[in-house]
Order: C-alpha cells, then sequence, then structure tokens
C-alpha cells in the first residue's frame, strides 16, 4: 500500500497527500467550469491535515470546502478554479482517503497492550508463511502415508488470525481492532447503513462467505450476476463514460446491488432504499482488500 503521510507540519500535525485526479473525477457537475473538467487527467497532488480526514471517516463521507480544496492545489492550477463558490463542499472518495491511509492506524493503543514476554504467537497465517518459505528454500519431503493411514486435514484459518495488510486496511475501513476474516468482514458489511444482506462469491459461481436468501437464490444470483456485470462492463467501455463500478438491480421491492472486482462478486441486498453516502465508496474499498483475503480462506 502507498502510505503517503507526512511529517508534522510546522503549524499543525500529520498530513495525508491524496491525488487528485479521483478528486476531480467526482467533482459536483453542478459546477460544471470547463477549466475543471479540463484537468481531470492529472498527476498533481493535494495534501490535507490528516486530523481533518479520520474525524469524518466514522460518517462515512469525507468531504473539504472548496477553499480548502483552493489553499491546497499547485499554485499552477488555482486560477483554473477560480470561479467555484468557496463555500461548496468537495467530496474525496473514500477509495483515496483508505488507500493512502497508514496501516499503523488501526494498531492497539497502548492501554491496551498486554504485558506479555515478546514470544511469537502461532497463528494459521504464521504457519502458512512458516510453510511458504521453507517450500522456496528446499524441495518438499513429504512422506507417504502408511497403508490404512490418513492424511490429516489442513486447518482452515479461524478468525483468531494476527492481521494481514489486507486484514489491517479493512480495520481501517470499518474502525475496529477486531481482527477480520472473510465471514467477519461479510458481517461487518451487512452492519453499514441502509443494507439487508450481502454474498460474496468468485466470478465462476463459487460461493465464499455470506447469504441472502435461500439456496436457489443464491446460486442464480453468483450465477447470473457476475456475468451480466462483465457484459455491462464490454459495452459500456465503448461510450468512454470510464469503468463501471457497480450494477444495481431493482427487482419488485428488493433492490440489489453487485460489485466485481478481479475474481470476485460481492452482492448486497438494500433496505429499500439506494446507497447512503458514502456505503457504495466503502464497499469498492472492502472489496478490493477481500481479494487478498479470499485466497486464505474455504467456502462454507
Amino acid at each position: 500500500m502507498n502510505t503517503e503521510v507526512q511529517a508534522p507540519a510546522p503549524g499543525g500535525g500529520e498530513q495525508l497527500k491524496l491525488r487528485l485526479q479521483p478528486i476531480l473525477a467526482g467533482f459536483p457537475p453542478a459546477f460544471g467550469l470547463p477549466s475543471i473538467e479540463a484537468t481531470t487527467i492529472t498527476e498533481a497532488e493535494i495534501v490535507l491535515p490528516l486530523d481533518t480526514v479520520l474525524t469524518q471517516l466514522p460518517n462515512g463521507r469525507v468531504s473539504i470546502s472548496a477553499q480548502t480544496l483552493l489553499n491546497s492545489l499547485p499554485a499552477e492550477m488555482k486560477p483554473l478554479f477560480a470561479g467555484i463558490d468557496l463555500e461548496s463542499e468537495i467530496p474525496i472518495p473514500q477509495q483515496e482517503v483508505f488507500a493512502r491511509l497508514p496501516a499503523d492506524l488501526t494498531q492497539t493503543r497502548n492501554d491496551q497492550d498486554l504485558d506479555r514476554p515478546d514470544v511469537p504467537v502461532v497463528t494459521p497465517f504464521s504457519e502458512h508463511a512458516k510453510e511458504d518459505a521453507q517450500r522456496f528454500k528446499e524441495p518438499p519431503t513429504e512422506a507417504a502415508p502408511k497403508a490404512g493411514e490418513r492424511k490429516p486435514a489442513v486447518e482452515l484459518p479461524t478468525s483468531e488470525t494476527e492481521p494481514t495488510a489486507a486484514g489491517a486496511r479493512l480495520q481501517a475501513v470499518f474502525m475496529t481492532d477486531e481482527p477480520l476474516d472473510l465471514a467477519k468482514t461479510i458481517d461487518k458489511i451487512v452492519e453499514l447503513p441502509g443494507l439487508q444482506s450481502c454474498f460474496l462469491s468468485t466470478t465462476d459461481g463459487l460461493k465464499l462467505a455470506g447469504k441472502v436468501g435461500d439456496p436457489d437464490e443464491e446460486k442464480v444470483i453468483s450465477s447470473v450476476l457476475p456475468d451480466l456485470f462483465q457484459r455491462t462492463y464490454s459495452r459500456l467501455e465503448e461510450l468512454n463514460t470510464g469503468p463501471l463500478e457497480g450494477l444495481t438491480l431493482y427487482c419488485g421491492s428488493k433492490q440489489i446491488s453487485t460489485f466485481v472486482h478481479e475474481n470476485l462478486c460481492l452482492t448486497v441486498v438494500h433496505r429499500d432504499r439506494p446507497f447512503k453516502p458514502g456505503v457504495r465508496e466503502k464497499i469498492q474499498v472492502v472489496l478490493q482488500e477481500l481479494q487478498a483475503l479470499s485466497s486464505a480462506q474455504k467456502p462454507n
């Protein structure tokens, strides 16, 4: 993860560096300034106070005033934004925020540290890491099982695992110190405002975690929605409108939204209304991090 936290500024605390392009891509249409639209492809970055961002994360949305944005812009770009209302609120994409947050924001506080000897804790993740290290160093020499003897089953990862890099970022998304595996992450998604249930599968239709209804309904969702997403994604590329981020279907009284990232498909069922502000962006960030965890978990 590209962590962009700068040293304390002369007049305040730490600062967070963000790319300007994702911010401009979601710029409020009401501004409609041609000079701004012409700058949507840029490598420029802005720097914001870290506290300003962190205090807003629990609300599910991060924004700054147009005046703050203007002050943060490189000098050569400021004239392009001279026509905007300085009191307007500019949304900051949560995907950009979480991609730049340092993982140590979710580390245990000093008052939570336990006074224990500094002894490594053996976990399923650490065991897998140790096995991988040995496997790459020397060829495996696994003895064949004796007649009538069954090879012991591989131990499944449990929720009592040390956070991986992806796990630490998931903890930052949900603002928790609790270790998160696939099942617990799905539970956290369901707890987001306006959502009723959540279902994670591969794009090949294999269920990984969660539920949205009866098994027959899950089979349809896991087989139809990934294909529908990919077909829609391919057709929309011809419009040059940017990549497809998600699909929301209105089926009678039910609203279903689907997101696809690489070989994972995440589907949520709404509670009688569209996404509340910030929820959709948070789901997209979570799905990206779940990609790193999915290989360590087995289907339910």
